[in-house]
């Protein structure tokens, strides 16, 4: 698999790892989506003869950190439970518990969104989207439309990753 970024010993060993596992498990382009303390959001294409190629990907706030700096830095917002708001994703909503939820998971979901838009738009195709972490339940308990269709749900992607790994390495040798 080859890496695109401009300095690959500074990507992180998790999404290195979650992307050799996503290589691996998806048979075309693919948007690996962690859904942790921060969100990732990792790239890969492949070409005609499979071989992929990770591309670039983003960084944000999970779902936690978000309302965390809400609840830390501004005024009447500190009444999150465990640091995490128990609130209900609505259109409009009329309290600020669904007010500070739903801002959050929208924020999560347009920035999807978008970045598959992205990669779909490179690929010309539509991409498989591979959603592991904490919080990749939440995520697809409130997504809806069109993605649905291309959401993967993989439990521990970076472990999977070691593991792959470790069999590349025992096998080369």
């Amino acid at each position: 698999m080859h890496n695109s970024y401009e300095a690959p010993q500074r990507l992180g060993v998790d999404r290195w790892l979650a992307l050799i596992a996503a290589n691996q498990i998806a048979q075309t382009h693919c948007l690996v989506v962690s859904m942790g303390t921060a969100i990732t959001m990792d790239a890969l294409i492949k070409d005609n003869n499979a071989r992929a190629s990770f591309i670039g990907g983003t960084i944000m706030p999970g779902m936690r950190m978000m309302q965390d700096a809400l609840s830390h830095h501004t005024a009447d917002l500190s009444f999150t439970h465990g640091g995490f708001t128990q609130g209900d994703l609505q259109k409009f909503p009329k309290n600020t518990q669904d007010a500070i939820f739903s801002g959050c998971i929208n924020s999560v979901i347009g920035a999807i969104q978008l970045q598959w838009q992205r990669l779909k738009n490179v690929a010309q195709t539509p991409p498989a989207l591979l959603l592991s972490g904490g919080d990749a339940d939440l995520l697809v308990k409130n997504l809806s439309g069109d993605l649905l269709s291309y959401v993967n749900i993989v439990d521990n992607l970076v472990l999977r990753g070691l593991m792959r790994l470790e069999r590349l390495e025992r096998d080369s040798a």
